[in-house]
């Protein structure tokens, strides 16, 4: 079984990581369920002090937009501080963030709060990602994917409908309240971590009885080809299938309350997307160690196609209520698998020596695709309406079915 290294080669206990990786959960958990609590809320906020569907959305838009500013520079933060001060850190932002959004729906205010509030997102989503190999051996990589996405999907599971129940029969600014003590919670979790050196944490030699990756080379070993040297262009392909799937999700968490008119079949539906999320991912990633290579992503772009035809044949008024729960779960269970499959992979490609640039990559992929989504979607259903929109975004997730079967097929290293 492998362990970390640290910098004079000795080596670190293997349930040291684990026990820190524990930590990490907790802290995800209580921040990401701020995060979802007020994902569908806070265009909804904006709505009710006069913002129209683009300026909803554009709540979200500079969330997104500030999320991946932050992502780009968090690889040299984390060399510099360290993960367990970024932790704390994006946990401060999300908690005042939440609460400040109380203080104004006017769309200008709105607007400036979500900027602050993605510099927090920014900060806990590399640093949440990269550590899952900084801490865990390889073999259990797939795995801990599949329990952080669980520590990422539950929050997702229970704040999204949650907070659209809650912003309609207790108000909105209950729902502010709720998310800074969530987000305040997993603040504290993260502060009582270990301090963990990413330079030690994040060079691991793999040992003579630990099972390859199916098409493993020198990327995965101390001192090979992976790292900071591998290109961004090798990590692409499996970005693009990212992207295009988060676009869907951006787009149909942001709107569907907005499309889909109907408050009890909305929150069934994001229930579903959550859940069906938490599925999608939990398998790939068990799938993912057990084949030892991606097998999930062309199943995942399909599933997410499938899902956003059904959800605009509901924004049509067609069988609704099934039509949303339906695609709503279809979309959750395409995007978890191609979540999972897609960091698995690049962190194989990258090496031990570029988990930070990994992680940055992914979850800039990830959070500019739903971004681009929360924003784009709106667009076209302000020009058209909102079947139109959900059409338009199944082509799109459609669209990148060749890329995700190149994907699929590469060799998850550079060598």
């Amino acid at each position: 079984m492998s362990t970390p290294a640290d910098g004079d080669g000795r080596r670190v206990p293997v349930a040291a990581g684990r026990g820190a990786f524990t930590l990490l959960l907790i802290a995800t958990l209580g921040t990401f369920a701020s995060y979802s609590v007020l994902l569908p809320v806070v265009p909804l906020w904006a709505e009710s002090g006069g913002a129209g569907t683009t300026g909803a959305g554009s709540t979200t838009g500079v969330f997104m937009l500030t999320t991946v500013l932050t992502q780009l520079a968090v690889p040299a933060l984390l060399a510099r501080l360290g993960p367990r001060a970024l932790l704390v850190a994006g946990g401060v932002f999300m908690a005042v963030s939440s609460a400040a959004f109380a203080l104004s729906a006017r769309l200008w205010p709105v607007v400036a709060v979500s900027g602050l509030r993605g510099v927090g997102f920014g900060l806990l989503t590399v640093v949440g990602s990269a550590l899952i190999a900084m801490l865990l051996p390889v073999g259990e990589r797939g795995r801990g994917s599949a329990l952080y996405g669980l520590a990422v999907g539950v929050p997702n599971v229970a704040g999204l409908p949650a907070g659209v129940w809650l912003a309609e029969h207790v108000g909105h600014r209950t729902v502010f309240v709720v998310a800074a003590v969530v987000a305040a919670a997993g603040t504290a979790a993260a502060a009582v971590m270990p301090h963990i050196d990413p330079v030690r944490h994040g060079h691991r030699r793999r040992s003579a009885d630990e099972p390859r990756w199916e098409g493993d080379g020198r990327a995965e070993d101390e001192g090979g080809a992976g790292g900071p040297g591998v290109p961004v262009a090798a990590l692409l392909l499996p970005a693009v299938a990212l992207v295009t799937t988060a676009l869907a999700a951006g787009g149909v968490v942001t709107f569907l309350a907005v499309a889909v008119p109907h408050a009890t079949a909305v929150s069934g539906a994001l229930f579903s997307y959550g859940l069906a999320s938490i599925v999608g991912r939990s398998a790939a990633g068990v799938l993912s160690d057990r084949m030892r290579r991606p097998v999930t992503v062309i199943p995942g772009v399909v599933a997410g196609t499938a899902g956003m035809a059904l959800l605009a044949a509901a924004a049509a008024g067609t069988a609704v209520t099934p039509s949303v729960l339906a695609g709503a779960g279809l979309l959750g269970l395409g995007f978890g698998a191609v979540q999972s499959d897609t960091l698995i992979t690049m962190f194989h490609r990258t090496g031990p020596r570029g988990y930070g640039k990994a992680s940055t990559v992914w979850n800039v992929a990830y959070d500019g695709g739903f971004g681009i989504g929360s924003v784009g979607v709106g667009v076209v259903a302000a020009l058209s309406d909102f079947t139109a929109a959900f059409v338009v975004t199944a082509a799109v997730v459609l669209a990148s079915l060749p890329v995700a079967v190149r994907a699929a097929r590469a060799r998850t290293t550079a060598h």
